[in-house]
Formats: structure tokens, C-alpha cells, sequence
């Protein structure tokens, strides 16, 4: 695969309507329409046929089509799904490139694609269970006393559970993190929660930002990878992973 070449969607476990939506969208990319190809496979995704391939090739064919925002989106959905995928981070750097904003800060760090290949819920119970195995020992060695070997397991253990607790909890902050992307050609973002606020500054289409609180009458907050926030139309982003 690569920014011209979507991938083939597996329609095998997909309801018809979806397997219906994904041939219509081989089809209008085959025709050169690249534009009607995004349409038909989100409508593929929302009836059901949601795999990182799907998202892949909407994303791919909704940067072809010029629609950044979209392209950026779909592509952050497909990476959430199969982390490991280059020709996903490809494409959504081809996305990001397109993006107008300079934000500073606004770059992923170089740690951020390795952590989202990290399993969230394994490695917590990971952690857990070091901890647990960590006060076992403790309190074996509380009946026992000294034994040979038994405080350098101990040792060994609570290392253990602190490195993985601290992974995990890395992990959940960044991978974990909602994420939004600016759909529109250009966002408003305002001071005040209300379509008539005061103007703080403005967003353009493909810019990922963080979801602060759930949308109030429209508009929801948002905060930039420099520390500014402000409140924008619900319309104008969508929250990654989000049909």
C-alpha cells in the first residue's frame, strides 16, 4: 500500500449493506472518484465494516479528494486500530503535511507510535498482578522471616510492579488520550462556550487537538498541543475513533 493504493477491505465478515457500500467505493476509486470513494466507505464504517483497512482507504482517498481534516481523522482511527501499520503512519504524515497551522509543540514525539503499540489493558494487569505477587512475598517473608533468596525476589518484584505500573500509566496518558481532529477548512475558536463568543484565534482542517469536556449546546472545548483552549463548533472536529 502506499498514498495511491488503498488497501483490500475484507467484506467476508461485513454486513451486505456495508459489503455493498465497499464495492461502490472500489468502484468510484477505480473511476478516478476519489471524492465519492470517501463517502462510500465511511458509509461502509458506519454500517458496520469498521477494520483499519476501511479507515485506511477512506483516509487515503479523502486526501487524494483534498479533504485533509477527513483524511487526517480516518487515518488516526485506522492507527488506533492496527498500530504497527507503515502504510498508515505514511499517509497520515502525507496528511499532516497539508495541515496550514504551525503549532508549537504541535509534533507527536518520536515515542508516541511505540506506545500505541502497547497493549493498555494487558499491561495494566501486568502490573497488577506484580503488585500482588510483590505483597505476597512481603508477607511471606513477615511469617518466615529471612530466607535465603526471598528478599532479593522481593526486590526483584516490586521493581518489576513499579516499572510496569509506570509504563502503564504512561501509556493510558498518551496513547490513551482522546483525540480530535479540525474538519472544516477553518474553525473559529472562541473564549466563551456560545456560537457568538469572543474570537480567541483560529484552527484549520487536519489540526489534532484534545477534547476537554463533552459539547454544551453546540460548541465544545478544545486545547491545542501549546496550552491554548477555547471552545469551537461541535461540527467543526471529530473525536478519533468516533463514527
Amino acid at each position: 500500500m502506499n498514498s495511491v493504493t488503498l488497501a483490500v477491505a475484507l467484506a467476508v465478515v461485513t454486513p451486505a449493506s456495508a459489503q455493498d457500500a465497499l464495492r461502490e467505493a472500489a468502484e468510484r476509486w477505480g473511476r478516478g472518484d476519489a471524492a465519492g470513494a470517501s463517502e462510500a466507505y465511511e458509509t461502509a464504517a458506519l454500517q458496520g465494516a469498521d477494520g483499519p483497512d476501511v479507515y485506511f482507504n477512506l483516509g487515503t482517498a479523502a486526501l487524494r479528494a483534498g479533504d485533509v481534516g477527513r483524511a487526517t481523522w480516518a487515518l488516526l482511527t485506522a492507527r488506533r486500530l492496527a498500530p504497527w501499520d507503515d502504510d498508515i503512519a505514511f499517509n497520515l504524515e502525507l496528511a499532516r503535511r497539508e495541515n496550514a497551522d504551525s503549532v508549537a509543540g504541535g509534533a507527536e514525539p518520536a515515542w508516541l507510535p511505540w506506545a500505541l503499540r502497547l497493549p493498555r489493558a494487558p499491561l495494566q494487569w501486568l502490573a497488577y498482578g506484580l503488585f500482588l505477587a510483590f505483597c505476597a512475598l512481603l508477607f511471606v517473608r513477615g511469617l518466615r522471616g529471612p530466607v535465603e533468596g526471598l528478599a532479593a525476589w522481593v526486590v526483584r518484584t516490586g521493581l518489576g510492579a513499579l516499572f510496569a505500573a509506570v509504563t502503564a500509566g504512561a501509556v493510558e496518558v498518551t496513547a490513551g488520550a482522546p483525540q480530535a481532529v479540525v474538519v472544516v477548512r477553518e474553525a473559529t475558536v472562541r473564549s466563551a462556550d456560545r456560537a457568538d463568543g469572543p474570537e480567541a484565534f483560529r484552527v484549520h482542517a487536519g489540526l489534532t487537538v484534545r477534547p476537554m469536556a463533552k459539547p454544551r449546546a453546540g460548541m465544545m472545548r478544545i486545547r491545542l498541543a501549546n496550552g491554548l483552549d477555547g471552545w469551537v463548533e461541535q461540527a467543526a472536529v471529530r473525536v478519533v475513533g468516533a463514527r
